[in-house]
């Protein structure tokens, strides 16, 4: 790295002596370098090559994860270094924020693909009642990491533990850890519940088996192995998003998933309610 006083520009020579421009890998980290002046680069910039937006600091290295950058937070891809926008999960602070279209986190009330979402004026979290929070915040752990063993979407997991349970307060749900309504399979432990069938677009009340689980994480595992088996059609190999993923519940190797037909509509609301989809895109 040389400074040249006259022209008010840091560039950089390499081993040979030659100026360097444009991209630049140099001790383990990105610069940018004008493609004319070889002048090095800080700040915003705009790569167009690769179709991303990335921010180089004082020292013109390119930055990862939560950066606050005059006065606003970002959020910038672990491994791209790419501007990240829309609804995210930060896992290690346990929430959900919203980043704009120019990066910056935004607080108060949005509206977000037709939904309006309230984010903390202070830490942007997404706000919603105790009782859902704290559901969601149990069980999303363990919702990611069986997404990622099964390839599946975090946010259809935990829309459906949410609808199935009723946010966990079902009695299925305190009484058998089980969290989406999972009928017995003839082996291990079972309850006797009363719960709603439909048929040939009739609603009738019935007792059935339900498996007992010895936890959320047993739960979530069990369901993920059922999507991976009989209804791959909606893991993100053979659906492109998640409404697709939702929609394909209906067309299981042994059938729909729910009678219920307006199933994946209700499952699709929640998860842009509340913001899931930020779970899909969770840093770690």
């Amino acid at each position: 790295f040389q400074y040249i006083n006259n022209q008010h520009k840091t560039v950089y020579y390499n081993n040979n002596g030659q100026m360097q421009y444009g991209q630049q890998h140099l001790n383990g980290y990105w610069y940018l370098f004008d493609g004319v002046t070889g002048a090095r680069k800080t700040g915003f910039q705009y790569i167009n090559n690769q179709h991303k937006t990335v921010y180089y600091n004082n020292n013109g290295q390119m930055q990862y994860g939560q950066q606050h950058l005059n006065g606003c937070w970002y959020l910038f891809d672990n491994v791209t270094g790419a501007m990240k926008t829309g609804l995210y999960y930060i896992d290690y602070q346990h929430k959900v924020v919203y980043y704009a279209g120019n990066g910056q986190m935004q607080y108060g009330l949005r509206s977000i693909n037709g939904t309006e979402l309230y984010f903390n004026h202070t830490t942007g979290a997404l706000e919603m009642n105790t009782n859902i929070a704290n559901f969601f915040n149990s069980i999303a752990t363990a919702a990611q990491q069986a997404s990622r063993r099964y390839n599946l979407y975090p946010s259809l997991m935990m829309a459906q533990a949410a609808l199935e349970s009723g946010y966990g307060d079902s009695t299925l749900t305190k009484n058998a850890h089980n969290l989406f309504g999972v009928k017995y399979s003839g082996q291990g432990s079972y309850v006797t519940m009363p719960t709603i069938e439909y048929y040939n677009g009739h609603k009738y009340s019935v007792a059935a088996k339900f498996q007992a689980y010895s936890s959320y994480y047993d739960s979530l595992e069990r369901y993920a192995q059922l999507i991976a088996n009989s209804f791959y059609n909606s893991n993100r190999m053979h659906s492109a998003n998640v409404a697709t993923a939702a929609k394909n519940l209906y067309h299981g190797k042994y059938g729909s998933y729910a009678t219920d037909p307006q199933y994946a509509d209700k499952i699709i609301n929640m998860i842009n309610l509340y913001g899931l989809l930020a779970y899909d895109n969770s840093e770690f």
